[in-house]
């Protein structure tokens, strides 16, 4: 299921980087566009992009939605690296 129950729910970092990572596993196919706090898409391509990531939508095949980020260091996990 793609639907990130587990990223709403999250409440620590712990808990998001676990939720990522299970998003990521049992979602195969997946993107997401970063954004900043006031809502701007980021571009990837910028060195500097995740200096002020805030939030990010992604899209694992079932639609999209947002999410928050608590650790935004916590992306890299949806990136794999």
């Amino acid at each position: 299921m793609c639907r990130g129950d587990g990223l709403a729910a999250a409440k620590t970092a712990a808990d998001e980087k676990k939720a990522m990572q299970e998003f990521s596993s049992t979602c195969g196919s997946l993107s997401f566009t970063p954004y900043d706090n006031g809502g701007a898409r980021l571009d990837m391509g910028d060195a500097s992009w995740r200096e002020h990531l805030h939030h990010i939508e992604l899209d694992g095949g079932r639609g999209s939605f947002e999410h928050r980020l608590i650790e935004p260091d916590n992306v890299v996990l949806l990136m794999g690296e």
